[in-house]
């Protein structure tokens, strides 16, 4: 199942979602769960309501949110550091 994160709500009517290739689009807020913040990994899943309906779902993966900050933490903690005391230019 497609997994995206929530990059950001523009117009309080709108979610930008990003995809593993860093490809984004917009869907309605209304259509993720309400509890749903910026930063948060939505699974998207089909259902089929009725025989011939189907209807696209957004649920929260919290698994894969902690996922995506360790790494993020990771790679922030590999980044070089500034010297530290007085810099002469």
């Amino acid at each position: 199942m497609p997994r995206y994160t929530i990059d950001r709500f523009e117009c309080t009517d709108w979610a930008v979602l990003e995809d593993e290739r860093a490809r984004t689009f917009n869907v309605p807020r209304q259509w993720l769960p309400s509890d749903a913040r910026e930063g948060d990994v939505v699974q998207a899943s089909e259902h089929d309501a009725a025989v011939a309906t189907k209807s696209l779902r957004f649920e929260l993966d919290p698994a894969a949110r902690d996922a995506q900050l360790t790494n993020a933490r990771r790679l922030r903690e590999r980044l070089p550091r500034a010297p530290k005391g007085d810099i002469s230019l």
